[in-house]
């Protein structure tokens, strides 16, 4: 035997094992499969909370016609409430912008119109339709009459009287033949106006506010239904029914899909709703990695309940 032999060390013992690496690339991937399920559901029901939708207006077109001819004193003196109360923080309260870190505003006084139609009635109507660049916001919450009072009160109140060279007393002949015909739909300068914005009728009022007092009623009822099934139910057998409470506050209209498919007795719809299995998606990852027999177990609890009396 060599000297080679008699000093060789001993090899060095297994520190890893194949099974603890699978472990811990299951348990990888079930944490991330939650949290992207997790933070999926939470981004759709706060994409419902501040979704926005924006559409013509339903009446369409206003007659800019007769609206661009009354500069009557009524007009002026909405004109002037509406700009104190609308523009005056930018431009002034007597149309003098103050001190502004960004781009100024304009001052009526001496500043010309930058707006492609111009300063004309019609011209200055859209800067306070659409907005103009990126400083100058739209004002949806206003009608077109308001548009308009703010427009005549400005040019004939601050404009005409010291900024002469940038009045015009009618729009350009090109600019008029831009001017939509009355009820024309989405027509140059139209109005966009949001759903939460338009004016709705008062019998409409009336039947939205019925709605909204069932739907209250709903609400009250699916919450006193599952916490009867909570109080019914063993702490350690609560586990789905706790999920299913959590959506009562962020996802009602599926707890009314789940009360409505326990009323039923149907199993099946129940667990579909629950796992996406009917094509929804996912709502939590727990109801996805629940087994057969916890769905079974939830289910029979809020049956269980609604036999007993409980809503």
């Amino acid at each position: 035997m060599s000297a080679h032999d008699e000093t060789h060390l001993p090899e060095q013992p297994e520190l890893t094992h194949p099974l603890l690496w699978t472990v811990c690339l299951l348990t990888a991937i079930v944490v991330l499969s939650w949290w992207f399920f997790d933070w999926l559901s939470s981004g759709r029901v706060d994409g419902r909370k501040h979704e926005r939708l924006e559409r013509h207006s339903l009446v369409g077109e206003p007659d800019h016609l007769k609206l661009i001819a009354d500069r009557s004193p009524a007009v002026l003196a909405s004109g002037a409430a509406l700009y104190a109360k609308n523009c005056a923080s930018c431009h002034g309260a007597n149309g003098v912008p103050g001190p502004a870190s960004g781009t100024p505003p304009r001052n009526f006084h001496s500043d010309g119109f930058k707006n492609d139609l111009g300063g004309g009635p019609y011209g200055f109507y859209t800067v306070l339709a659409k907005g103009y660049g990126g400083n100058m916001p739209s004002f949806p919450g206003l009608t077109a009459e308001q548009k308009y009072a703010i427009a005549h009160y400005v040019r004939e109140t601050f404009i005409k009287a010291d900024n002469a060279k940038n009045y015009a007393a009618a729009d350009s002949e090109a600019v008029t033949k831009q001017i939509p015909p009355p009820g024309a739909a989405g027509g140059e300068g139209g109005e966009k106006v949001r759903p939460d914005q338009l004016e709705v009728a008062a019998p409409v009022q009336r039947l939205m506010a019925g709605m909204a007092r069932a739907e209250g009623v709903r609400l009250h009822d699916d919450a006193v239904w599952l916490a009867a099934a909570l109080t019914a139910t063993p702490p350690a057998k609560r586990g789905l029914l706790v999920e299913i409470w959590h959506l009562e506050r962020n996802r009602p209209g599926l707890v009314a899909e789940i009360r409505h498919a326990v009323a039923a007795g149907d199993q099946v719809r129940f667990a579909a709703l629950l796992t996406g299995a009917d094509g929804s998606g996912v709502v939590r990852p727990v109801f996805a990695l629940a087994s057969a027999d916890e769905l079974a177990g939830a289910f029979t609890a809020l049956a269980s309940t609604r036999a007993e009396g409980g809503k």
